[in-house]
């Protein structure tokens, strides 16, 4: 079973799947969205890996976590800031400041809808 497959089985049954959460953790996309739609709240366990991305960080600050991530994942920001990985790890600084344009206009989480529904998907 693939990350979107788990994904979806747990959205469609509406409920958390304890079972499929170790294939959902070998994506920092759907664990976000995992956290977002099934646990409706922060999920630590997965912080590690939504943490290998930027944009997932930024995502799990604003639409979770409402502020500060937790120092690990904050402390991430702070190095792909000092590597010169800038785009979504500075986009959380200026979240934090109060001063993100680009997420002024989001209003709401983005889906983790695919292009196809998962039964598509499945062999």
């Amino acid at each position: 079973m693939t990350p979107i497959q788990a994904y979806e089985t747990a959205k469609l049954l509406g409920e958390r799947l304890p079972e499929l959460e170790s294939c959902i953790l070998t994506s920092s996309h759907y664990s976000y969205f995992y956290a977002l739609d099934i646990i409706k709240g922060r999920w630590p366990e997965a912080e590690d890996v939504i943490m290998e991305s930027q944009k997932m960080s930024l995502l799990y600050a604003v639409f979770l976590i409402k502020g500060r991530l937790p120092e690990k994942m904050h402390n991430m920001m702070i190095l792909y800031v000092v590597q010169d990985s800038k785009d979504w790890a500075a986009e959380y600084f200026r979240f934090l400041e109060g001063t993100s344009h680009r997420l002024a206009s989001w209003g709401r989480p983005h889906s983790a809808i695919p292009c196809q529904p998962a039964w598509v998907l499945l062999p």
